[in-house]
């Protein structure tokens, strides 16, 4: 087992390349991390694939479900558009399970308040 130094997962030896023709060290980084894709919606993809297991397909079929739209605000999402707009994955930091896609400004907000729902209850009643 080893660290990869760019996600910071542990992972079987076998899940890194060799180093050097000789086979006598390894890569730091992962072979998943290791892979460069070529534009960026192609690292986006491998990005949702690698941390959250979302392939395109499912990731498809979510923006779908919510019609484009962020699960929160409902902003019509644009991964081509300004940062505040492109789609994030959101995922419970506890379980890994995805919950669906947000706009970054909601994912961060979640974030932000530590996906406690008691701090969101008390942010909305200071807001009022």
């Amino acid at each position: 087992m080893r660290t990869c130094t760019k996600c910071g997962q542990t992972l079987d030896v076998e899940r890194f390349s060799w180093a050097n023709k000789e086979r006598t060290r390894r890569r730091g980084d992962c072979k998943t991390c290791a892979y460069r894709p070529k534009t960026i919606q192609q690292q986006r993809k491998a990005q949702r694939k690698h941390r959250y297991g979302v392939d395109d397909t499912e990731f498809t079929r979510m923006m779908v479900e919510q019609e484009g739209m962020c699960a929160i605000c409902a902003v019509v999402l644009d991964e081509d558009g300004e940062r505040s707009l492109k789609p994030c994955v959101d995922h419970c930091h506890t379980s890994g399970h995805v919950r669906g896609i947000l706009c970054h400004r909601c994912n961060a907000a979640l974030g932000l308040l530590d996906d406690d729902i008691e701090r969101l209850q008390k942010a909305q009643e200071y807001l009022q």
